[in-house]
């Protein structure tokens, strides 16, 4: 396996389209995560894409473009077939709502206070044996 290369984003000025380039995996992007996170946030949102110069891409690297693109797909990008699956996949994830925490009923409340006075009990029980000894 060869090494990492490091991600880069740059803006082509010729063409006026961001170009991807390197390994846009956890381990590359963390030493510079700031600033990639800085650069995508302060990007227009009508802005074209070419992702061809991505070596490798990983549910982080896709997490943190997709977040960049407002969390929807920009009107121009280039990229290939299986970077496309692996963005598509985050995006997907991104799509499902997280479902809503059961809220604390009053059958919850009598479980709580009655599994608090076993351990009570338990308590009581074991000092007793202690002072029996």
């Amino acid at each position: 396996m060869s090494g990492t290369i490091s991600p880069g984003i740059a803006l082509d000025a010729e063409s006026g389209v961001w170009r991807l380039s390197g390994d846009w995996t956890l381990r590359a992007l963390s030493p510079q995560i700031a600033l990639i996170r800085r650069t995508l946030a302060a990007l227009p949102h009508d802005a074209r894409w070419d992702l061809v110069g991505l070596r490798r891409i990983d549910s982080f690297g896709a997490t943190l473009l997709w977040g960049g693109w407002q969390r929807r797909w920009p009107e121009k990008v280039e990229l290939s077939e299986s970077h496309r699956v692996v963005i598509e996949r985050v995006a997907q994830a991104n799509a499902r709502q997280l479902p809503a925490a059961p809220g604390f009923t009053a059958l919850d409340a009598i479980a709580t206070l009655g599994y608090a006075l076993f351990v009570f009990r338990d308590h009581v029980l074991a000092f007793l044996a202690l002072l029996g000894q």
